[in-house]
Parts: C-alpha cells; sequence; structure tokens
C-alpha cells in the first residue's frame, strides 16, 4: 500500500458568493512553493459561479480539493475543511484574500523552527490595486518572537495587540483539534482565547511578511 504523502501546510478557504475575488485567491495559493501545501476549498452553498470556479481549479491543479456544503456560516465551513485537512499546520483565508509570495513559508518555517503550536502576523489594509495601507491593530510594545501560551495571550491582550480572527494564525493541526474548534455550534473566533492557550507549554511566535485580503471596499493582510 503506497504511503500517504506528508502535507506541510493545509489552507482552508470557506466560500460563500465571492465570484469575483475567488480566482484572485486560487492563483496566489497556488504561487505558493516552498512547503508541500494541500488548498481545501469549502463551498458553502454559494447560489453565485463560486463553487464552479472552485471546481475548475480543482480539475487543473491536484493539491486543490473541493466540498460543496450547505450554507451554514463561514465558522461551520472552516470547521469542515479542518476535519479532512491533512496538513501539520493549518492556515485559514478568506475566499476574497490573497497571498504574497513568500508569506506561508515565512510562517510554516517560524512555527517549525520555533516548534509553536500559533504564529501569529500583522494585517494590512490595501486599496482596491493592492496598495499596502497602514497596520491595522499592529503588535505592540517588545514581545519577545516566541512567548508561552499563557503569557502570551495575556501579554497581547494587556497591550491591546490581540484579534481573534482565525486569518491571522497559522496554528498547528493538533492543537486546534486539542482545544475543540470542532465543538459543534462553536464560535471559531472565541476558540481563540485565554482557555485555550493557558495550558499549553509552548504558544506564539510573532514574525513578520504580508497577506493580502481584497475585501470589497479595502484589502487586509495577515502575516
Amino acid at each position: 500500500m503506497e504511503k500517504e504523502k506528508h502535507i506541510d501546510l493545509s489552507v482552508i478557504v470557506p466560500i460563500y458568493n465571492t465570484e469575483t475575488y475567488l480566482p484572485v485567491c486560487l492563483d496566489s495559493l497556488l504561487g505558493i512553493d516552498g512547503p508541500c501545501v494541500e488548498i481545501v476549498l469549502v463551498n458553502d452553498g454559494s447560489t453565485d459561479g463560486s463553487g464552479m470556479i472552485a471546481d475548475a481549479y480543482a480539475q487543473k491543479a491536484s493539491r486543490i480539493r473541493v466540498i460543496h456544503r450547505a450554507n451554514g456560516g463561514a465558522s461551520a465551513a472552516r470547521n469542515t475543511g479542518l476535519e479532512v485537512a491533512r496538513g501539520e499546520y493549518i492556515l485559514f483565508v478568506d475566499s476574497d484574500d490573497w497571498v504574497l509570495s513568500d508569506a506561508l513559508v515565512s510562517l510554516f518555517h517560524a512555527g517549525v523552527e520555533s516548534r509553536a503550536d500559533v504564529v501569529m502576523g500583522e494585517i494590512r489594509f490595501c486599496d482596491q490595486e493592492g496598495n499596502p495601507g497602514a497596520l491595522f491593530n499592529p503588535v505592540k510594545g517588545m514581545l519577545p518572537e516566541v512567548l508561552p501560551g499563557r503569557e502570551g495571550f495575556v501579554g497581547l491582550m494587556r497591550d491591546g495587540s490581540y484579534l481573534p480572527t482565525p486569518v491571522r494564525f497559522v496554528c498547528r493541526r493538533d492543537f486546534l483539534r486539542t482545544i475543540g474548534v470542532l465543538r459543534r455550534g462553536s464560535c471559531m473566533r472565541m476558540s481563540f482565547g485565554l482557555p485555550s492557550f493557558s495550558a499549553r507549554r509552548r504558544g506564539w511566535r510573532l514574525p513578520a511578511r504580508s497577506f493580502i485580503d481584497t475585501a470589497k471596499t479595502s484589502l487586509r493582510s495577515c502575516i
């Protein structure tokens, strides 16, 4: 029996009616060169052409898998993707995001080198042409790069740097499953709170780079 291929990083993309932005998102993900990456697209009951776009890309690229499900919201779609993800690390990308060339490589290697459960980056707003603007809720103070779980969370909360949105984090898959992200009806944003990190010995790694989001009137950048 052939041994299953090791996957370094799973990128999970919940999709709902973003046909205008989805090709840009997928083209950027397919441009990742370095770690072994799988892309899990979860079509959350889209009523536009998003599902067909996802299927078309999957036919052309073997690293893409598509799951079609009834609409249940972004958190439920992320959970669906996490159930089938095989990567050592997980990144959740919104379907109106795009990722700059070496961004995920930087985050993945930061996690591996520091053995961190969570790697957190910055978010930058940009205009529709992709011109970067100011950082949104940047990390403040002189925090060390590697922080234990409870200390890291409390420190980021204290200086106002913690932003509980999934697209800001690359997380170890086993860690996400341990903290109960897959609980039925759970809100994923709240799962990144203090109880999740307080029991962990190794917690946060704070690197840089950029990850840009094409969202409607502005773009977000995470890493």
